[in-house]
């Protein structure tokens, strides 16, 4: 029996996907003031935020050697080097009309 290795290819697309991901969610880039280092949150614990540069990331998807993480997508588009495709804008405008609905909601309940 042969194992068979797949290699992730960095592709424009999966860059842009991976971007959507990062906006809808809700990952947030950070440059640590003494080190200069970045980090990146993790979407699925609130409390992980992984090591991130535009050529590696500590998160499973960079571990296993994928080119391409959602990670990398953010800081990237924070860097001014992965611009936001028109999908991307609408992924984006809706996140942030879903967080100002919810912080609206929460306003009105501490008011009531």
């Amino acid at each position: 029996m042969t194992n068979r290795i797949t290699l992730r290819e960095s592709t424009p697309d999966r860059w842009q996907a991976a971007l959507r991901r990062a906006i809808a969610e809700g990952v947030q880039v950070r440059q640590l003031a003494g080190s200069g280092l970045w980090v990146a949150t993790s979407s699925h614990d609130p409390g992980m935020a992984y090591e991130v540069t535009p050529w590696s990331c500590e998160c499973t998807a960079g571990q296993f050697d994928d080119p391409v993480c959602k990670h990398r997508a953010a800081l990237l588009h924070r860097l001014g080097h992965l611009a936001l495709d028109d999908e991307s804008l609408d992924i984006l405008r809706a996140t942030l009309t879903r967080h100002a609905r919810r912080a609206e909601t929460r306003h009105e309940a501490r008011a009531a």
